[in-house]
């Protein structure tokens, strides 16, 4: 064996062992966390109330895309949290596949929520290839009020 021969074999090796390195590497890099705003809605923010105001809400839900004239259940809702803007409501769950109108019971506003749209997400980054567990459904868009809102949490404003 020629002395060249033996280094493209050597540089061969290297490169293999490079890449061996790198995929190592990579695949101890993968994240396991928690996906943040993954699945149904547990609560609503509350902007700008006081909170004597949301101390009792009522959620109803309507069969979607119905106009709100087709309702199945309500659910009150007597526990606010956090001292300052936004107040959080946990709500319990609320489905992706239903309208739902909040009231306010102390004020009598009312809130309609409706054509919630979804997107699949990842959520943990996992190199060469990502599981079909790593994806999550999210919401990604909603009217409140027939008034487009973008993002992931229901926000209320006053």
């Amino acid at each position: 064996m020629k002395n060249g021969d033996r280094a493209e074999i050597m540089k061969y090796i290297l490169y293999i062992s490079l890449f061996i390195g790198i995929l190592i590497a990579q695949l101890a890099c993968c994240t396991k966390k928690d996906c943040d705003e993954a699945g149904d809605i547990f609560e609503i923010e509350f902007y700008n109330f006081n909170k004597p105001s949301i101390d009792t809400i009522i959620v109803y839900s309507y069969i979607k895309n119905t106009n709100f004239a087709s309702p199945i259940d309500s659910l009150r809702v007597e526990r606010c949290d956090g001292d300052g803007n936004p107040y959080y409501s946990y709500i319990g769950i609320l489905s992706f596949d239903k309208d739902y109108k909040v009231v306010l019971v102390s004020t009598g506003q009312a809130f309609t929520i409706s054509s919630i749209e979804t997107e699949e997400r990842g959520c943990n980054s996992c190199f060469p290839y990502r599981p079909k567990s790593d994806y999550y459904t999210r919401m990604k868009s909603y009217q409140l009020n027939w008034q487009i809102k973008d993002g992931p949490r229901i926000q209320i404003y006053n």
